[in-house]
Protein backbone atom coordinates (compact mmCIF):
# COMPACT_ATOMS: atom_id res chain seq x y z
CA UNK A 1 0.00 0.00 0.00
CA UNK A 2 1.07 3.57 -0.63
CA UNK A 3 -0.05 6.77 1.10
CA UNK A 4 0.88 10.08 -0.53
CA UNK A 5 0.44 13.54 0.97
CA UNK A 6 0.92 16.50 -1.37
CA UNK A 7 2.46 19.72 -0.07
CA UNK A 8 4.46 22.73 -1.32
CA UNK A 9 2.74 22.76 -4.70
CA UNK A 10 4.30 25.37 -7.02
CA UNK A 11 1.74 26.58 -9.56
CA UNK A 12 3.12 27.67 -12.94
CA UNK A 13 1.84 28.27 -16.44
CA UNK A 14 -1.97 28.59 -16.71
CA UNK A 15 -2.33 28.08 -12.93
CA UNK A 16 0.18 30.79 -11.96
CA UNK A 17 -1.46 32.89 -9.23
CA UNK A 18 -4.10 30.24 -8.43
CA UNK A 19 -4.16 27.93 -5.42
CA UNK A 20 -3.98 24.26 -6.44
CA UNK A 21 -4.87 21.66 -3.79
CA UNK A 22 -4.41 17.91 -4.26
CA UNK A 23 -6.10 15.54 -1.81
CA UNK A 24 -4.12 12.85 0.02
CA UNK A 25 -4.06 9.54 -1.82
CA UNK A 26 -4.04 5.84 -0.98
CA UNK A 27 -2.99 3.42 -3.71
CA UNK A 28 -1.28 0.20 -4.67
CA UNK A 29 2.51 -0.03 -4.82
CA UNK A 30 4.56 -2.90 -6.25
CA UNK A 31 8.27 -3.25 -5.49
CA UNK A 32 10.90 -5.69 -6.82
CA UNK A 33 14.67 -5.64 -6.58
CA UNK A 34 17.91 -7.59 -6.67
CA UNK A 35 21.10 -7.45 -4.63
CA UNK A 36 24.45 -8.87 -5.70
CA UNK A 37 27.34 -9.39 -3.27
CA UNK A 38 30.62 -8.28 -4.84
CA UNK A 39 32.58 -9.59 -1.84
CA UNK A 40 32.20 -9.78 1.97
CA UNK A 41 31.73 -6.02 2.36
CA UNK A 42 30.54 -4.55 -0.96
CA UNK A 43 27.29 -5.13 -2.82
CA UNK A 44 25.28 -3.70 -5.71
CA UNK A 45 21.51 -3.48 -5.73
CA UNK A 46 18.78 -2.22 -8.00
CA UNK A 47 15.04 -1.98 -7.70
CA UNK A 48 11.94 -0.81 -9.51
CA UNK A 49 8.65 0.39 -8.02
CA UNK A 50 5.29 1.05 -9.61
CA UNK A 51 3.00 3.36 -7.66
CA UNK A 52 -0.65 4.12 -8.42
CA UNK A 53 -1.92 7.52 -7.23
CA UNK A 54 -5.29 9.19 -7.76
CA UNK A 55 -6.07 12.56 -6.19
CA UNK A 56 -8.96 15.02 -6.27
CA UNK A 57 -7.80 18.40 -7.60
CA UNK A 58 -9.20 21.77 -6.52
CA UNK A 59 -8.29 25.17 -7.94
CA UNK A 60 -9.11 28.09 -5.62
CA UNK A 61 -11.35 25.72 -3.61
CA UNK A 62 -13.40 24.49 -6.60
CA UNK A 63 -13.15 20.81 -7.57
CA UNK A 64 -11.88 20.61 -11.15
CA UNK A 65 -11.33 16.87 -11.53
CA UNK A 66 -9.10 13.96 -10.67
CA UNK A 67 -5.37 13.67 -11.23
CA UNK A 68 -3.95 10.18 -11.94
CA UNK A 69 -0.19 9.73 -11.43
CA UNK A 70 1.30 6.28 -12.08
CA UNK A 71 5.10 6.55 -12.02
CA UNK A 72 7.79 3.91 -12.29
CA UNK A 73 10.56 4.65 -9.78
CA UNK A 74 14.04 3.15 -10.31
CA UNK A 75 16.86 2.88 -7.80
CA UNK A 76 20.48 1.74 -7.89
CA UNK A 77 22.89 1.61 -4.97
CA UNK A 78 26.36 0.55 -3.96
CA UNK A 79 26.35 -0.90 -0.45
CA UNK A 80 29.09 -1.32 2.14
CA UNK A 81 28.77 -3.47 5.26
CA UNK A 82 30.63 -2.19 8.35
Amino acid sequence: MNYTRFFSIDEKGPLDGARLDLADSWGVAVHAGLEYALNERWSLNGDVRRVSLSSEAKVNGVKVGTVDIDPFVYGFALGYRF
